[in-house]
């Protein structure tokens, strides 16, 4: 799924800065996260993140199975509130 924002140059999108509080495990997760792809920064990290939940979010409300291997992925696994 791709939007018209991933098309503007990156010094053309505006940014807001947000400061988080996370748990230790998350930010080994991030370390991890990093470690195993070319992301250059946190920052990058937690985007990708958010950007992978969105999408996963998106295909669960409309109705399309979410499979990874042989698993499907349920409402509580992507913190999605029961109807």
């Amino acid at each position: 799924m791709e939007t018209e924002r991933t098309n503007i140059p990156a010094k053309q999108r505006r940014r807001i800065k947000k400061s988080i509080s996370i748990s230790e495990a998350t930010d080994a997760k991030v370390t991890d996260l990093r470690s195993w792809t070319d992301t250059d920064t946190e920052s990058e990290a937690y985007r990708n993140a958010v950007r992978i939940h969105h999408y996963l979010v998106q295909a669960f409300r409309a109705g399309k199975p979410i499979k990874v291997g042989d698993e499907v992925l349920l409402e509580t696994a992507l913190c999605i509130p029961p109807s």
